[in-house]
């Protein structure tokens, strides 16, 4: 009932609600493709990823918290891939940078780009 009572009035809660469920969902997602990495729904559920992160922290800096949750298991995952004995160090080197993209560089470049548009919207 709360939830409904706060989704009455507009109030940013809801969307940081929706956004960081989305992120912790697609995380959770993305750690279930463990075993077929690199194909389209890894890659799907790695985007979504950051995209829910742009999200979660363009509508409040709460949103670093779950940035700091996605980050942590993003270390403990490429941690336990570098003791991976199977795992070549040039395919360790690609699971660490599709994460840079996905979970740094997408988020980033998204989150700049709206707050670009929100200048050249507030300027008319």
């Amino acid at each position: 009932t709360g939830c409904i009572t706060i989704f009455q009035y507009i109030l940013l809660d809801p969307i940081l609600m929706f956004f960081i469920m989305g992120a912790v969902l697609s995380m959770v997602k993305f750690n279930r493709q463990r075993c077929r990495p690199f194909s389209a729904p890894w890659w799907f559920w790695l985007v979504l990823t950051g995209v829910n992160l742009s999200g979660a922290l363009g509508v409040k800096f709460v949103g670093l918290f779950v940035i700091l949750l996605v980050g942590m298991n993003t270390a403990w995952d490429l941690w336990s891939l570098l003791g991976d004995l199977h795992l070549s160090l040039m395919d360790f080197g690609k699971h660490l940078l599709s994460r840079v993209f996905g979970l740094i560089l997408l988020p980033l470049f998204l989150y700049v780009t709206i707050f670009a548009v929100h200048f050249v919207v507030l300027n008319k």
